[in-house]
């Protein structure tokens, strides 16, 4: 058995580690020393970003364009830059703020920034780095979020009390109606038919909104 004589630190992620004796190769992973739990604790930490003001490629960006940091709010993009950091050098995007202060943000963590979209480019605000202006402005924003989610659960609780007017289901009728439709309907249509059909024959107050396909003649 041949020896393992370099060893290398790889920072791809990997769940399960091998040998390879011919070409002395052996990849050990976490779950190799620590145990399955490493992997299972990661993933579930993981928080999945979807979202249409998500800045994903560097292309994306131009310099003097206003952007959103997560944790330090309106900044401008400045361009990349190169820095060295414990021996180690990496490109970083430099956001400006107000007062001229700068941010270096290196460009694996991209997803902390995102477009502005309060207005147009030459209007939007600089915060101050190290000010508590951005924080007071997502705790307001969050404040509003729950105090809109609170009156529209008193709005739908106070309409489910009232009485609404239950439709009597003809079932004859009904598949004398439907075998007159010329058209083989859809799943999607299908269940959409189905919740309409379910409202209006309890006495309820009813909410629906259906939207034909195009071309089906709505207009």
């Amino acid at each position: 058995m041949k020896p393992i004589t370099q060893a290398f630190i790889s920072p791809w992620a990997a769940e399960q580690g091998f040998t390879n004796q011919d070409q002395q190769i052996a990849l050990i992973c976490e779950s190799d020393i620590f145990g399955k739990r490493v992997i299972q604790r990661h993933t579930e930490q993981r928080k999945p970003i979807n979202t249409d003001l998500l800045i994903r490629h560097l292309a994306e960006l131009r310099p003097g364009q206003p952007v959103v940091h997560l944790e330090h709010g309106f900044g401008r993009y400045q361009g990349l830059t190169t820095l060295a950091a414990g021996g180690i050098q990496a490109e970083y995007l430099m956001l400006t703020y107000a007062g001229n202060d700068k941010l270096y943000v290196q460009v694996s963590s991209l997803n902390l920034i995102s477009r502005y979209s309060g207005g147009s480019d030459e209007s939007a605000p600089l915060h101050k780095l190290g000010a508590d202006v951005w924080t007071k402005a997502k705790q307001k924003a969050a404040e509003k979020i729950r105090d809109v989610a609170a009156e529209l659960l008193d709005f739908h609780a106070q309409r489910s009390i009232k009485p609404g007017f239950a439709f009597k289901h003809d079932k004859i009728q009904y598949q004398l109606f439907c075998q007159g439709f010329p058209f083989e309907t859809t799943v999607d249509q299908e269940q959409a038919i189905n919740a309409v059909l379910s409202d209006m024959f309890q006495p309820i107050a009813m909410d629906c909104l259906v939207c034909g396909d195009v071309g089906f003649g709505k207009t």
